[in-house]
């Protein structure tokens, strides 16, 4: 019976699984924010030790996926901590858990995206700096990366929004679900994140920081040979 169902799927939510999952989570969000503190210290020490009075461009781009990270601890795996008590009922109507799910996954979503999308905004930054400096000194040492930034969040907050589409409350089971009309759908949706996430953002990098080692590796070999001529 669905009464007898709801009781069992209770029971396997509570026990050594649940507080492992507990403890998981919180170590997860602890090593995240200390990590992440620890590089923006890092930052400000080191401007503080060169006498920087600004951050560098490559530092601004850092800052951010620092608060990406953030973020998504603080804002996608402490709700999930709350949320475990309750699991698998939910309280709330339908259009409650469409909020809500959305709300959670779209704070989990975006920062995952963010974090993906700044590192390919440094690779392409550092590809400027390095192997077009004087493309880079007429955008503007400091607007590059502002622009590469805005450009990740907004991103990164378009490929979130079918989020808001996908969940619904199953009346039966009380459960906040993800819905897909046709079983192929779900493979479309977790190849697309996938490519989105992983394969783009790494071969967009991958791309750009090869050009940056070649680039290096002309300019090693070109000095070589000067070196040499000079010794003739």
């Amino acid at each position: 019976t669905v009464s007898s169902s709801l009781n069992s799927s209770q029971e396997s939510f509570v026990g050594p699984s649940t507080s492992l999952m507990i403890l998981h989570n919180s170590s997860v969000i602890l090593l995240t924010i200390l990590s992440n503190l620890l590089l923006i210290s890092a930052v400000f020490r080191s401007n503080r030790i060169k006498r920087r009075r600004r951050v560098t461009p490559v530092q601004v781009l850092m800052l951010h996926m620092t608060l990406s990270d953030i973020l998504f601890a603080i804002l996608t795996i402490f709700p999930n901590l709350l949320t475990l008590i309750t699991l698998p009922v939910f309280h709330g109507p339908d259009s409650l858990c469409r909020f809500v799910k959305f709300l959670q996954i779209l704070l989990q979503v975006v920062p995952l995206y963010a974090s993906a999308f700044l590192l390919v905004a440094i690779s392409a930054d550092r590809y400027y700096a390095i192997c077009r400096p004087l493309d880079s000194i007429k955008m503007g040492v400091y607007n590059r990366p502002s622009l590469y930034a805005i450009i990740a969040w907004s991103l990164a907050l378009l490929f979130s929004t079918p989020q808001l589409f996908l969940f619904y409350k199953d009346e039966e089971s009380h459960e906040c679900l993800a819905y897909y009309a046709k079983p192929w759908m779900y493979t479309v949706y977790v190849c697309c994140f996938n490519t989105a996430v992983w394969l783009l953002p790494s071969a967009l990098a991958g791309a750009f920081y090869t050009c940056v080692c070649r680039a290096v590796w002309d300019s090693l070999a070109i000095r070589n040979m000067r070196d040499r001529n000079k010794e003739r």
